[in-house]
């Protein structure tokens, strides 16, 4: 923390805010709220998992809108609007209401999220310069976990009194954070020094950069499939089909925020002593290997490490995602690319989570989506390792 200079701490951590308010409260923070709602009697765990499905839709729709309305309005100001949207949407399900009422408010909130993390985060490495970047970069993501262990340590106890309780949580701390980074989103944007010129145009290599942006592309859209069953639907499986209850499933939860607090440091530091490319071949299949043995066998030290594992991968895929992707293709170009595999993930990610919630109906278990989402990760790590192959060659040639 010491290296980032006093301004650019400053908006490093309302990037924090902004990760925190949009992915870890108005995305991840449902899970810990299922079991409170299906056992006090808001809705069914069907119609749970439909509210999460909608959730993910508006993700969708903000991640395509996101750099729109940034180009149309100014970063800043979006991010403040969205900022007050999402802690109203929040705020929205504090008492219990008809299903139609809850899913317009869920999605408003992924909509709301997904603009934020689009959009703030391109504003804030935007205002930095090229040699900050990891490190803020690092603080802001770290959001995303804080956001998750809150959501595991605070909020199944007042939901656990009453699920209005938790929402009331969720939308306090989401109001806090907002009345905090607004000044700092309210000050112009500033350049980051010229320290970048990228190129007007990017040729990519005949053979190699191309293929393994696609291959890239590809693995990370699979990531949203393998994700969906630990951030959605993990509390209410181990709570009610392994047995759980709510209190220990809890604990699980906060073990997943807690992984997500140190993932980005910890992906960083894999990355950089390994690469990139392999650093993200290994994680996508222990990601695999973490959604597939908890639903075989279903004991402490298995939950144990899925839960802190995946709970790591959170922010840390994204770091391992985003720092591939600048392997591949020049810094000016990384954000109009990163953006689209944001909006592939989105899109992706939306429509798994409506096959989830189908395959949940159709089969009344949460381990035929436990499943689905490690085949797919694996999958993505043999992508990984053959995206790689290019690079290696030409590492090699060098």
């Amino acid at each position: 923390m010491r290296l980032i200079p006093l301004p650019l701490l400053r908006l490093a951590l309302a990037g924090l805010a902004a990760t925190l308010v949009g992915v870890g409260l108005a995305r991840f923070a449902y899970a810990p709220l299922i079991t409170p709602m299906v056992e006090q009697g808001w809705f069914s765990a069907t119609q749970t998992a439909w509210l999460g499905a909608a959730n993910l839709l508006g993700y969708l729709v903000g991640a395509l809108a996101g750099a729109p309305l940034a180009r149309r309005f100014g970063g800043g100001r979006v991010i403040r609007l969205n900022l007050i949207l999402t802690t109203a949407a929040l705020a929205a399900c504090l008492w219990p209401a008809p299903f139609a009422w809850f899913a317009f408010w869920r999605g408003l909130a992924g909509a709301s999220g997904a603009i934020l993390m689009v959009v703030a985060v391109s504003e804030a490495l935007g205002r930095t310069p090229a040699r900050h970047r990891p490190a803020v970069g690092a603080v802001m993501f770290s959001g995303i976990g804080i956001g998750v262990a809150f959501s595991g340590m605070v909020v199944p106890g007042m939901a656990g009194a009453h699920a209005a309780m938790g929402w009331a949580t969720l939308a306090g701390a989401a109001l806090l954070a907002t009345v905090l980074s607004l000044r700092t989103w309210s000050r112009p944007a500033r350049t980051n020094g010229g320290d970048e010129a990228p190129k007007p145009r990017w040729q990519p290599r005949r053979y190699g950069d191309r293929t393994a942006v696609l291959l890239l592309a590809a693995g990370y859209c699979l990531v949203a499939v393998g994700y969906i069953p630990h951030t959605v639907f993990w509390v209410d499986y181990l709570a009610r089909e392994v047995g759980l209850g709510l209190d220990r499933a809890s604990a699980y939860w906060t073990l997943f925020g807690l992984g997500a607090l140190i993932g980005a440091l910890l992906a960083g530091a894999a990355a950089r002593r390994f690469g990139f490319a392999p650093a993200l071949a290994a994680t996508l299949g222990l990601m695999g290997l973490a959604t597939l043995l908890p639903s075989v066998w279903p004991f402490g030290p298995v939950l144990f490490g899925s839960s802190l594992f995946m709970g790591a991968t959170t922010p840390g895929m994204v770091v391992l995602v985003s720092g591939r992707l600048s392997e591949l293709c020049p810094p000016g170009h990384q954000a109009r690319l990163w953006g689209r595999l944001t909006a592939a993930f989105a899109l992706t990610q939306a429509a798994a989570a409506w096959a989830h919630s189908m395959l949940f109906t159709w089969s009344g278990s949460y381990r035929p989506l436990l499943w689905l989402g490690g085949a797919a990760l694996l999958v993505a790590a043999g992508l990984a390792v053959r995206a790689a192959w290019p690079h290696r060659r030409r590492t090699a040639a060098r």
